[in-house]
């Protein structure tokens, strides 16, 4: 009896390695929730500052993010625009808000990554080294989906000046390590596992559609713009706002 039980799991066990294993790729729908921060009620404000917020943020949930991967590399873009109606200012800033216009590729292999993005009115693609993040996991976990994720945290520097803006923001990831992908949203990665869940102070990224695929989904690197490496796009950057 006790040699028939160590049978049952050892097959157990295995028949769950090999279900991991045989995925090859996947692709993944995200929603965004935005959640009003503590000051967005504050009766101090105008109110057509509020009224302004509020409408962006609308705009800024109908947003649906993809996120596609196999083995070797992912490709993280905006689904849809926001094109409902004529709100067009709504629509360009819910964007620029939550990266909609930018595309991120990273490849594992090679360890770079690829922002392709547009400043100034023209594309660029950034290249880098993968983020080579420092996250704390932590014993915490819930269920997404059917899938078991566990909390991690890491803490980013943020880009603008230091009189206006904090030096670092804090990222909440909630990662399954039964889906063995080390990618997530945007640049972030390295995880032991794919990413389900990503916020940033009152921006939720949630996966809401996930589909893992015994075949190969065939990535490719963007190609539309000027690529230049991270340092270069600085420079670009710090020489247009002296122009102006």
């Amino acid at each position: 009896m006790k040699n028939l039980i160590i049978i049952i799991v050892y097959l157990f066990i295995s028949v769950s390695l090999f279900s991991q294993e045989s995925f090859k790729s996947g692709e993944v729908i995200y929603n965004l929730k935005v959640t009003p921060e503590s000051s967005f009620e504050n009766p101090l404000k105008p109110n057509k500052f509020r009224d302004f917020q509020k409408k962006v943020n609308r705009f800024s949930e109908k947003l649906k993010y993809t996120l596609k991967f196999n083995k070797k590399s992912s490709l993280f873009y905006l689904n849809s625009d926001l094109g409902l109606d004529n709100q067009e200012g709504f629509n360009k800033l819910a964007l620029i808000l939550n990266k909609g216009d930018n595309v991120f590729f990273v490849d594992t292999k090679k360890k770079i990554m690829i922002e392709e993005k547009p400043f100034f009115g023209e594309s660029f693609l950034v290249k880098s080294s993968t983020s080579d993040l420092k996250w704390k996991l932590i014993n915490e976990k819930k269920v997404i989906g059917k899938y078991t994720c566990y909390k991690a945290t890491v803490q980013k520097k943020n880009n603008g000046p230091s009189d206006k803006v904090a030096p670092f923001s804090t990222y909440i990831a909630w990662y399954c390590p039964d889906v063995p992908f080390n990618y997530g949203p945007f640049d972030f990665n390295s995880l032991p596992g794919l990413i389900l869940e990503l916020s940033i102070k009152d921006r939720t990224y949630i996966a809401s559609i996930i589909k893992l695929k015994q075949e190969v989904i065939e990535i490719d690197q963007p190609n539309k713009g000027k690529l230049v490496t991270k340092e270069e796009f600085e420079s670009i950057g710090k020489k247009a706002f002296e122009n102006r």
